[in-house]
């Protein structure tokens, strides 16, 4: 971490201080809700946000080709730069825009190139937490306005959940959302709805999300018409009910009669909904939007004029092989392994280190990195997951092989 002076601490709190007051009207969605009420829609919209989890490369996901609007931004620019990560510019997916310019997606963006050139997506550039352009020595120095721990994969995460670059928010910006028009809609179901799961980006100051996983059983369960099972169900109601005295028993006492209530409402509205006809794909993200497509198909019911979902796409860490598809030592990592006997030369010790929680991908991968004669070191950090633990385990295993 780098420990600026405290004059340069100060001139940097001072830029801080004016990011975290334009953020600071994010937040205050709040104070339009009266507005918002007055103003409602009587159409219906839905905003579906897919949160990318991970590091994509985003210099290899848009690439210039040919800008007459900005000469400097070519492709031999962009070879020049990133050198041997170039990709080669005939296999790009080429799109264009109306000054005249030309870029290419990635070769696997096909289906995204198609929808582009058909006017029914668009690509938003120079988003992030940084506020203006940042040159490696204004880093070093702290002579620009730095988001906090720019290079913690975690911190950057939760500032783009957030849309707060320094500090620590607790609600989100599609929660804050949320907050401003949860009066719009007429039934009292929440107007956001994450189908990845909890996320700091549902949260709102005044309004929680629902969370409606794909293939999660909705509600209590374990309940059946016996009397039994009826004096069961009234037992939790009571206790979920009663008045203990505790606040904090009662929050979450409050927490879970609403969902029960939400998981109760979404069911019966799912029930009455008509098939979709429309395939996903077997995917997590597939049966994701596919549980997305089922509660707008309900919008009706559930008394919904504007929306929000969450969901998500991991797996942007660069893996090539055993975590979840296939591998073969020809052709995986652009064929760094093509070459068993070429690699092991070259390469001194290739390590692959992960948490016995976090599945057996890695696992495979070495061992099919073995079959293929590929030299490796597979190492397992008992009970822990992807967190700082298992990196410091890793380490100190890797580190003293560099010297043998």
């Amino acid at each position: 971490m780098l420990i600026p002076s405290r004059r340069k601490f100060l001139r940097i709190g001072c830029r801080s201080l004016g990011m975290l007051g334009a953020a600071s009207l994010v937040g205050r969605f709040g104070r339009v809700n009266a507005l918002a009420a007055t103003a409602c829609p009587t159409d219906y919209k839905a905003l579906v946000c897919v949160f990318l989890f991970g590091g994509n490369d985003g210099n290899n996901t848009l690439i210039p080709i040919s800008t007459p609007s900005n000469p400097a931004n070519s492709y031999s620019t962009y070879a020049q730069v990133r050198a041997g990560l170039a990709l080669p510019q005939a296999g790009l997916n080429v799109i264009g825009n109306s000054k005249g310019d030309q870029f290419g997606l990635h070769p696997n963006l096909t289906e995204l190139a198609a929808l582009y050139n058909n006017k029914q997506v668009a690509v938003l550039t120079n988003v992030g937490t940084l506020v203006t352009p940042l040159t490696q020595n204004q880093y070093k120095n702290q002579l620009a306005a730095i988001p906090s721990n720019l290079f913690s994969h975690l911190d950057q995460q939760t500032e783009w959940q957030t849309a707060l670059a320094q500090g620590a928010g607790v609600t989100g910006w599609g929660g804050r959302v949320a907050d401003a028009i949860q009066g719009c809609n007429t039934a009292g179901f929440p107007t956001i709805l994450s189908v990845g799961g909890n996320a700091l980006f549902a949260t709102g100051a005044q309004t929680s999300p629902a969370t409606a996983n794909p293939g999660q059983i909705l509600g209590l369960q374990g309940f059946s018409t016996s009397a039994a099972s009826a004096a069961r169900r009234a037992a939790l109601q009571d206790l979920l009910t009663f008045d203990n005295g505790v606040t904090l028993v009662q929050a979450s006492n409050t927490i879970a009669t609403n969902g029960v209530n939400q998981a109760n409402f979404l069911n019966e509205a799912l029930a009455g909904g008509k098939a979709l006809t429309t395939v996903f794909p077997n995917t997590s993200l597939g049966q994701q939007l596919a549980q997305v497509a089922k509660i707008i198909n309900v919008r009706v019911a559930l008394g919904m004029r504007r929306q929000i979902f969450f969901a998500y796409l991991g797996g942007f860490s660069g893996s090539c092989g055993g975590r979840g598809g296939s591998f073969d030592a020809k052709t995986s990592c652009s064929g760094a392994f093509a070459d068993p006997a070429a690699f092991n030369k070259k390469v001194k010790v290739l390590f692959l280190g992960i948490g016995s929680v976090e599945g057996p991908g890695t696992k495979n991968f070495s061992d099919e990195l073995t079959k293929a004669g590929i030299h490796n070191v597979y190492f397992e950090s008992p009970g822990t997951a992807h967190e700082w633990l298992t990196w410091r385990r890793c380490l100190n295993d890797f580190a003293p092989m560099l010297f043998r």
